[in-house]
């Protein structure tokens, strides 16, 4: 066979066949089975939050999500403590509502809004959290400030989705350690 296709036979066979399998053809394959993974491969390499935010007249709700151990690393060195574990406890949304506070900032006309934290969970490795924030007159337009993890990680990435219920308007942010804040018309 000659042309581009002269290799099809031995990719054919190559694909077909399965680590672990003997082959029959006499030939090694350089492929070698992989070692079960350890338990520090199976650590997340990625530092990311994921955040929704529902606008709905003068009201907006945030859920957050986070890698726990990220997320503890963060409020440890915030409250200036080795560690920090969290857990589904009134101590562990202190701690959370004192960082996310100057993390995660909504501010209506350059002031901030307060927000209160309305539950909270664990899902796996991840911790996530409902904030709700009440603006004093109706929401059409935002700044948001989201600076969650990156005096952590030089690599934090925050996704965030809004979405203005009445309109059904949505948007999505890209936040990272140099882009940290956006004026939003919702």
């Amino acid at each position: 066979m000659h042309g581009p296709f002269r290799h099809l036979p031995l990719v054919v066979a190559a694909a077909l066949w399965l680590p672990g399998q003997p082959r029959t053809d006499g030939i090694e394959s350089p492929i070698k089975e992989a070692a079960a993974p350890t338990h520090e491969a199976l650590v997340h390499n990625i530092h990311v939050t994921y955040a929704t935010l529902g606008v709905d007249q003068n009201y907006a709700s945030a859920r957050v999500k986070y890698f726990k151990h990220d997320l503890e690393k963060a409020i440890a060195q915030a409250v200036k403590q080795d560690t920090v574990v969290l857990g589904v406890d009134a101590g562990s949304d202190s701690l959370y509502m004192g960082y996310v506070d100057t993390m995660f900032v909504l501010l209506q006309n350059g002031e901030p809004l307060e927000g209160r934290l309305t539950s909270s969970g664990e899902e796996g490795e991840m911790w996530w959290y409902e904030i709700l924030y009440q603006a004093p007159r109706t929401i059409d337009q935002l700044t948001i400030v989201n600076r969650q993890l990156t005096e952590i990680f030089y690599d934090q990435k925050n996704i965030l989705k809004a979405e203005n219920l009445e309109t059904g308007k949505r948007r999505a942010f890209y936040y990272n350690g140099k882009v940290t804040r956006y004026d939003v018309s919702l």
